[in-house]
């Protein structure tokens, strides 16, 4: 017999307490924001609007408040301690809010959120008004220690130019909107701390950029869905990100040239930059775009993770040799119109989920999607010059793009052989 389960608490509401007649010494009618557990009135502050200041404080209290009496049936912690973890969902719900707001939407900001997430799993009841230079060193050697499902950890690279500025990014938003005391964190993040050298700690150091040989690519398509075919190929033809290719609408794509189709994405990697981003489609990636686009819905994504479930689904039933009886077929109906409801961008880590176990099983040395990216740049820089693999790669800098290992070995085969050129006309 199964122990008996015990009921979750009931989580109270945040109320406005407005008393007839009263009012503040500028005149202003008396609010004040509270909560009622267990007959007691607990004061959460002074009213506000949605998205002011006195809003959000009273918010990360009354969330603190519901923390407690989810874990411990009662409230344990003081309304007014702001803790990491409440912070942190303060912050993320503000990024959100910023997406939303965007037109078409997008990402406010670039990364930042899974490195959040791994800091509030971590470190989510220690008070946020403790944060020092000490503490966030202690956070990015334990950031460098996290391991994720997929066994993935952060490079030394990435945790010395993400990690650091994304955490003073959300201190100093925390700053400015009253949540926490202090002067306020001034100066490039990226100068708060001295960065992680060789040796330091034991993340990985990513090494120069590698690209999946051709070969190897061509063995694992036949073993894939035809939807994550379909993907993969295009981002070989046209060297976008991963995301990128994702996050495609009908509306985007502008047809009016034949043999080229452009896509100018507004939210892109750079655009806080000021830096555009175009992606060129040919003839062969304007035949897998017809394969999937739907001219009648012009704002949901081309590819969508419920488009994915449903090819996974059809896979399987169809290498059945039983017939479905009505009810089953019903059944199927239903399941396809549920699937396919789901109108969410496909994530790219799910189609290298399905190129990994690809290559696993059928014993082909693994690649990611981005050496698929890298193949593409570095034949631009092959068959043209560096100025078209910079603008195949989206990259900002003429630096970022020289930074591709095989790009590099290509522009000292033809520093040598201008060389050597120039030697033999001198003669």
């Amino acid at each position: 017999m199964s122990a008996p389960t015990t009921p979750s608490p009931r989580l109270p509401q945040m109320l406005v307490y407005a008393p007839a007649g009263r009012v503040t010494k500028d005149g202003q009618p008396y609010r004040r924001f509270r909560v009622r557990v267990k007959g007691q009135d607990i004061p959460l502050g002074p009213w506000g609007p949605d998205d002011s200041p006195e809003h959000q404080r009273a918010t990360m209290k009354y969330r603190g408040i519901c923390a407690d009496l989810l874990r411990h049936g009662k409230v344990c912690s003081k309304p007014d301690v702001l803790t990491v973890g409440s912070l942190i969902d303060l912050y993320l719900n503000e990024l959100a809010r910023r997406d939303a707001a965007i037109d078409p939407p997008g990402r406010s900001e670039p990364n930042g959120r899974s490195i959040l997430k791994k800091l509030r799993a971590g470190f989510a009841p220690e008070r946020a008004a403790d944060f020092s230079v000490p503490k966030l060193v202690h956070w990015r050697l334990a950031l460098a220690e996290t391991v994720d499902d997929r066994g993935v950890r952060l490079s030394r690279g990435y945790l010395n130019s993400k990690v650091i500025p994304t955490i003073v990014r959300m201190f100093r938003w925390a700053q400015d909107k009253g949540l926490i005391e202090g002067e306020r964190w001034k100066g490039n993040p990226k100068d708060v701390v001295t960065p992680l050298a060789k040796g330091e700690t034991s993340a990985p150091n990513l090494e120069a950029r590698e690209m999946a040989e051709g070969i190897v690519v061509d063995q694992v398509l036949p073993h894939l869905l035809p939807y994550v075919r379909d993907v993969v190929q295009l981002i070989r033809l046209t060297g976008a990100r991963p995301s990128e290719i994702c996050r495609l609408t009908c509306a985007m794509i502008d047809t009016s040239r034949a043999d080229v189709w452009v896509v100018d994405l507004k939210q892109n990697k750079n655009a806080h930059r000021g830096k555009m981003r175009v992606i060129t489609f040919d003839a062969s990636a304007q035949e897998i775009l017809c394969r999937h686009r739907d001219p009648h819905r012009p704002y949901a994504c081309i590819f969508t993770g419920g488009r994915l479930k449903e090819a996974s689904v059809r896979a399987k039933h169809a290498g059945r040799n039983s017939t479905p009886t009505p009810a089953q077929l019903a059944a199927m109906a239903k399941a396809t119109e549920d699937r396919l409801a789901d109108a969410k961008p496909l994530d790219p880590s799910t189609v290298q989920d399905h190129v990994r176990l690809a290559c696993v099983e059928h014993g082909i040395a693994p690649w990611t999607l981005y050496q698929l990216r890298h193949a593409a740049i570095t034949e631009a820089d092959d068959l043209v010059d560096e100025g078209v693999a910079q603008d195949v790669a989206g990259h900002s800098s003429a630096a970022m793009t020289k930074k591709y290992k095989h790009n590099q070995i290509n522009r000292a085969v033809k520093a040598r052989r201008a060389v050597t050129a120039a030697k033999a006309a001198a003669h």
